[in-house]
Parts: structure tokens; C-alpha cells; sequence
């Protein structure tokens, strides 16, 4: 059985031309730019956006959205080592940023909160007395 050809040649060079010329930024107003091309060529080309960007995927030249990592209590996602320097930032101790990182992150984060929150009671005594 004969394999059916979707895009010829000078369209897959249109395609990718055009798509590349949109930017390669991960910024969302680069892929807002990309994702305006995408709906443009495929009005040009007679395809819905879903098989250009199947076809962009193929040729190497789609770029996905970046998406921010999030916890599962849709905070923005720390890395441990930023983690643990904010401990020691927060503690005001000297402490091993890098035995802090061997730690999980949920009990790094139960510290930095528990240091927050002793500065926080002290500064607030301050401020009544």
C-alpha cells in the first residue's frame, strides 16, 4: 500500500521557513508569535493547526511552550539548593548549604517557615513594646 504524501516538499520548506522566522524564544510572547504562525499556515495550507504542528514536530522545528513547574499547591517550584540557601538567608545561622540539600524539601520548607515565623513574632514584639 502506497504511503500518502500530506505535505509536498515546497510546503514542508514554507512550513518550516515561516515557523522558524517567528523566533525560537521560550517566552509565552514567543510562543503567542508561534502559535499566530501555526493558524496562519495552516488557513494557507488547507490543514487544521494540529497536523502543522504534528508536521513541525516531525521536522524538528516546533518548539513547545514553556510551562512553569508548579507544586501540588500551585506555588512555583524551588530548587533545593535555592531552598537551602534562603534557610540559611532566613535562620541567620552559618549553615552547610550543602548538608541542608541532602535534606528533603519538605522539611527544608518546615524550617525556612518556622524561622519566618520566629522573625516575624519578633519583629511584632517589637513594634508593641
Amino acid at each position: 500500500m502506497a504511503k500518502t504524501i500530506n505535505y509536498t516538499p515546497e510546503q514542508e520548506k514554507l512550513m518550516s521557513k515561516a515557523y522558524t522566522a517567528c523566533g525560537k524564544g521560550t517566552a509565552p510572547e514567543d510562543f503567542k508569535a508561534r502559535n499566530e504562525c501555526v493558524e496562519e499556515l495552516a488557513n494557507k495550507l488547507g490543514k487544521s493547526t494540529r497536523s502543522i504542528r504534528a508536521k513541525l514536530t516531525n521536522m524538528g522545528d516546533y518548539i513547545k511552550a514553556a510551562t512553569a513547574i508548579s507544586t501540588v499547591t500551585g506555588e512555583a517550584a524551588m530548587k533545593k539548593d535555592a531552598m537551602a540557601q534562603k534557610l540559611r538567608d532566613v535562620s541567620g545561622l552559618n549553615l552547610n548549604v550543602e548538608s541542608v540539600q541532602k535534606m528533603n524539601k519538605t522539611d527544608i520548607q518546615l524550617l525556612i517557615t518556622h524561622f519566618e515565623q520566629i522573625f516575624n513574632d519578633d519583629c511584632e514584639a517589637e513594634t508593641e513594646s
